[in-house]
């Protein structure tokens, strides 16, 4: 038996969900389901790699695997339900009747629960009121005395309960009994099975990460430009200010001036840009589901290390949403022109004015919200998108009765054409470059990803092409650049790239059984050869009239199907390729995620996505589609994707390793500005007189002046 016939076999067990039958190295190398990018390949070439830094290595969990266990059992349970919400009385007292008699826990309420007229009337009510404990808001500290909280209502019971607890949250558990319930995933039906699974331990988590914000006030006498935001397990900082932590955004808008608001806005120190409109949101992956979504942003996962910064109305048409690594640590404070001060809310509270000489500091928190999945990380968010924001809902387009007349291929430029090309030992470059350098534009780059479709050598881009948004090198002192990069000292951007395999109709093998696996090799476990991908890859109707009709899938889950013009997948890179041209944010290369863009969907609510980067997507042509689709790999390689074909898509091991010309964060955006423009517009002039119009000891109204000729 040759080994194709072997590995069908193992292929033919697997699908009977008999994993055992398979061969043991097989079942060793078997791609494990993990929302963490894979570890990128860290040699470079015959001669490059990553410089070790210990001091800065971090171990982070897999969110997939993020599984509740209690180290003792919990008794103590806090219950937030919806206020002034008649509806939602019976299901609290249903819940907290159970909880104390069946449970035997120590049930805590807020005060102002007990002071609702429509309780007093509940005779079950009365049974247990003396059995609650309370607490009141802003008195009673309630740090490691809540073991477990239960929200009844929508959204707002699990902002609250993060509000509460502003250091180390207990387990969040969160029915849906409000309006949205983005954030509420169980139904209250069956909630004894669902709450005692919970108890005892069989619960996956999101962890949703939070912001960490503190206001710098000018009259402090410290210089907070020098001092670096600290948190520790109390909650503050060095100098003693205590830190809001905000689950959804910070908001910083202009209040009720009627002028634009005038923000600076800093990244790690470096200022980045000036907001002119009416503000800016600063949000965490799940804010970028509520205020950020509605001002035109893409939509995170929560579990994608990332903040959200999202301008609203800004005065600029260059102004898109972009998507930050999430420790970087981002300065707000108004601009020294500023014709008037700045209003801060966070999560939509604690609204308080940002005067002239303060400043706004953010950055993630290391206290997350553990929240509690009904399903899991990945089916959770997307059944919300669904049900909730009604992601790319539409009526579905009728099928045609006949089909073939549509269904022609007649592409001669192949996948496995080029890859012969690069593979059949002639122009294998593997192992035989130690550096490139790269004269042009942003094309140059891309060719040499195309080149290495394993391991890339160190690439250094000198711009000498027309956007060069890739290439951050000029080539007037190139000797003393190179020669800088030859000695070593070079800071590296490790561009990932998208691992990309078509399964065909065909082909005899069962690939919906087949986790895709990449080696050092650069093949998949049944002999086809992988593509890597450093912008994007596209799917379109290509000469067709009528729209794709494209099944989405996510790790074996179906999310959706688009209908429109096509579907751009792509990384953090060709984020500001073709996806930005088709609206999505602009994600910056060192946040491990992929973006899922739809090109001219007909469907209002199809907004772009960002994933975790360890996921696995599957693109195949809809059943019922008119058409087939076109595919094509950074531009290129294009071809047709017939009915029962399929396209998966993940992270590749190998990134590309492209040498900063200053930084990983200057670079970005110093491209962003050049090379797209990125919120350049006229800037407002300040006023000479501000006095004057401030309403502070002035009798003159601003009609007053104007009639007077002022």
């Amino acid at each position: 038996m040759d080994s194709s016939d072997e590995i069908g076999n193992n292929l033919a067990d697997l699908k009977e969900t008999n994993i055992q039958k398979m061969d043991p190295s097989l079942r060793i190398l078997r791609r494990t389901r993990s929302l963490n990018a894979p570890s990128p390949f860290q040699q470079f070439g015959p001669c490059g790699r990553i410089m070790k830094n210990s001091a800065m290595v971090m171990q982070i969990q897999d969110p997939a695997s993020q599984r509740l266990t209690w180290y003792k059992p919990p008794l103590a349970v806090l219950v937030i339900k919806k206020v002034r919400d008649s509806t939602v009385l019976p299901p609290f007292v249903q819940l907290v009747e159970w909880l104390i008699q069946e449970k035997n826990m120590v049930v805590w309420v807020e005060v102002a629960v007990l002071e609702d007229p429509l309780l007093l009337e509940d005779k079950r009510f009365h049974k247990i009121k003396d059995k609650l404990v309370t607490f009141k808001d802003g008195k009673d500290d309630l740090t490691d005395r809540i073991d477990f909280i239960v929200c009844l209502g929508g959204d707002g019971t699990l902002l609250y309960a993060s509000l509460l607890f502003q250091k180390s949250v207990p387990p969040v558990m969160a029915f849906h009994l409000g309006s949205l319930g983005f954030l509420t995933p169980f139904q209250f039906d069956n909630f004894q099975e669902q709450v005692t699974n919970v108890l005892e331990g069989h619960a996956a988590l999101t962890l949703r990460s939070r912001l960490r914000c503190m206001i710098a006030r000018k009259s402090a006498t410290m210089d907070y430009d020098y001092l670096p935001m600290l948190e520790n397990i109390h909650g503050s900082t060095r100098d003693g200010s205590t830190n809001i932590l905000v689950l959804n955004e910070v908001v910083i808008d202009r209040g009720p001036s009627p002028y634009l608001s005038n923000i600076d806005l800093f990244l790690d120190g470096k200022h980045i840009t000036s907001v002119q409109g009416d503000g800016l949101i600063v949000s965490t992956p799940t804010g970028s589901t509520a205020y950020a979504v509605a001002a035109g942003a893409s939509m995170i996962h929560p579990s994608v290390p990332a903040i959200m910064v999202t301008p609203i109305c800004p005065h600029s048409l260059s102004f898109r949403p972009i998507v930050v690594p999430a420790g970087v640590e981002l300065k707000i404070s108004i601009s020294p022109d500023s014709r008037n001060t700045a209003w801060v809310s966070f999560d939509g509270r604690n609204r308080q004015e940002l005067l002239h000489g303060d400043s706004l500091r953010v950055t993630t928190s290391i206290y997350p919200v553990p929240s509690i999945c009904a399903q899991d990380q990945i089916s959770d968010w997307f059944d919300s998108l669904a049900e909730c924001l009604h992601w790319n809902v539409r009526k579905r387009q009728k099928c045609l009765d006949e089909l073939s007349d549509l269904t022609g291929s007649g592409s001669e430029d192949t996948l496995d054409e080029l890859l012969v090309l690069f593979a059949d030992g002639k122009d294998d470059l593997t192992d035989r470059i130690d550096f490139i350098v790269c004269l042009g534009g942003d094309g140059t780059l891309l060719y040499a990803s195309l080149l290495f479709q394993k391991s890339v050598p160190p690439v250094m881009a000198f711009h000498l092409g027309s956007l060069g948004f890739l290439t951050p090198f000029q080539f007037d002192n190139f000797q003393e650049q190179v020669t800088n990069v030859l000695e070593g000292h070079a800071a590296l951007t490790l561009r990932s790239r998208l691992r990309c395999m078509i399964a065909r109709k065909s082909a005899t093998m069962d690939y919906d059984y087949l986790p895709m696996l990449e080696n050092i090799h650069g093949s998949t476990r049944d002999g086809s050869t992988n593509i890597l991908v450093l912008n994007e890859v596209v799917i379109d109707r290509g000469p067709s009239p009528y729209l794709s009709n494209i099944d989405l899938f996510l790790d074996g889950k179906h999310i959706t199907s688009v209908q429109g013009d096509g579907l751009i997948v792509s990384t953090p890179t060709g984020s500001t390729a073709y996806a930005v041209a088709a609206g999505a944010s602009m994600i910056h290369p060192s946040v491990p995620a992929i973006m899922v863009t739809p090109i001219c969907p007909h469907s209002l609510s199809f907004r772009p996505i960002v994933v975790p980067a360890g996921v696995e997507l599957k693109i195949s042509i809809s059943p019922d589609s008119r058409n087939t689709a076109w595919v094509s790999f950074d531009g290129r390689n294009r071809q047709e994707l017939l009915h029962g074909d399929s396209l998966r898509v993940t992270t590749s091991i190998y990134p590309v390793p492209s040498i900063c010309a200053q930084d990983q964060i200057s670079d970005w955006f110093d491209s962003l500005a050049e090379c797209l423009h990125w919120n350049v517009r006229k800037r407002q002039k300040c006023l000479d007189e501000l006095s004057d119009l401030t309403g502070s000891g002035s009798e003159d109204t601003l009609d007053e002046l104007v009639a007077d000729g002022h």
